[in-house]
């Protein structure tokens, strides 16, 4: 009752995302409404750890936990901040971005992911579709419905995620850890700076081989090879050469 409703910005068939107004302040949020009935036992799991990942989280390149609450016995709401600018996927497809190197919102993202795994967070779905913009600039990672935490030091097995954007350890149904979000990003970062995917392929057996097998894309040569070099760091195939979001960090060009 404290929020008036001003437009869906997304609807399916587990519920629907409002950008919804404070009725006292003005200010404006999202506001998303899952319908738990119609969720299988999964689902539900994966929209309550959201809401527990996210009421936790405090950093500045994280989407903002505002509140939550049940409505009607059968509906869990799920509150955040308005993110206005939408997400790197529909900013690249409508071409707002042009290409270019960014570093700021590099360290940005590397920040955030550093402080997700200090956290023993493994996000699991890093994509540019899971990256939002704020009016400012700001970039915020989203979506944890597919996250898990890990004690220290600990690997899993389950296979989640957006195939393109996915390591080969998971792929290959091998244990994974942090890397694999490193492996995420370092997808994100080629996206942003070469305006297309860094793996495509027309089946799962495809892609499967170009993770796995094939020469690491390379960036064109108007990137210096510093950069060129860190995310071809980020792609190395075994999971153990990546450099962690906390090692990249300490690259002196970078800060």
């Amino acid at each position: 009752e404290d929020y008036s409703p001003i437009r869906i910005i997304g609807k399916g068939a587990f519920g629907t995302a409002h950008i919804v107004q404070h009725k006292a302040t003005g200010e404006r949020f999202v506001l998303k409404r899952v319908r738990l009935a119609r969720q299988s036992a999964k689902e539900r799991q994966y929209s309550v750890r959201e809401l527990l990942l996210l009421s936790n989280l405090q950093h500045r390149n994280v989407l903002q936990f505002k509140g939550c609450w049940v409505e009607g016995g059968c509906n869990l709401c799920l509150l955040v901040e308005l993110c206005e600018s939408g997400d790197l996927f529909t900013q690249l497809r409508l071409r707002v971005r042009g290409g270019g190197l960014r570093l700021h919102e590099a360290g940005a993202l590397l920040t955030a992911l550093a402080y997700l795994h200090r956290s023993n967070i493994v996000h699991r779905d890093l994509k540019t579709a899971n990256i939002l913009v704020t009016a400012e600039g700001c970039l915020k990672v989203a979506d944890f419905g597919l996250s898990t935490m890990l004690e220290s030091g600990r690997l899993t097995r389950t296979v989640v995620g957006t195939p393109n954007y996915m390591s080969g350890e998971v792929l290959q149904g091998k244990p994974y850890g942090t890397p694999n979000d490193v492996w995420g990003l370092g997808c994100v970062l080629f996206e942003l700076s070469a305006l297309k995917p860094a793996f495509q392929a027309f089946n799962m057996a495809g892609l499967v081989k170009k993770v796995t097998s094939a020469p690491a894309p390379q960036l064109p040569s108007c990137y210096s090879e510093q950069w060129r070099g860190l995310v071809r760091s980020m792609l190395a195939k075994e999971p153990e050469t990546r450099p962690s979001a906390e090692q990249l960090l300490e690259l002196e060009w970078l800060q």
